[in-house]
């Protein structure tokens, strides 16, 4: 049970991405692992301190996370199916319903070879589910 309320840790906008998620995430990366392992006060009460989602949309997602933008053929960032380019709409779509989940560890692994284009910061973060921990 929560001891204290869900807060917002940050909002960022801006007129064009950062330049690199390591520039932009280890900072945040760095005092949340500490936070994490100190704890805080509030109202004299130690309140254990856990980063349970990071909420961006979809362009945001695949920038932080260093894979294949929405557009691509692994670009699904829950499941491994593969897309299919369609000439007449010009579209991707992903078929199926049976692809294999993607999963932290293999993340972790870099066991997505077509899906991970860089590396990402946020896998240093403690106590976080890269695949769950960020929804879409």
């Amino acid at each position: 049970m929560s001891q204290a309320p869900v807060m917002t840790a940050g909002i960022f906008c801006g007129t064009t991405k950062p330049e690199s998620a390591e520039e932009y995430l280890r900072p945040m990366v760095v005092e949340m692992n500490d936070l994490m392992q100190r704890d805080i006060i509030v109202h004299g009460c130690h309140v254990a301190i856990r980063l349970r989602a990071i909420v961006a949309d979809t362009p945001a997602r695949a920038f932080i996370k260093g894979v294949k933008g929405h557009t691509g053929y692994d670009s699904c960032l829950k499941c491994t199916v593969v897309g299919k380019y369609s000439q007449a709409g010009c579209t991707m779509t992903f078929p199926g319903t049976n692809a294999l989940q993607r999963t932290d560890k293999c993340f972790r692994d870099n066991a997505y070879p077509g899906h991970r284009k860089t590396e990402t910061p946020l896998v240093d973060l403690q106590f976080f589910n890269i695949i769950k921990d960020i929804p879409t």
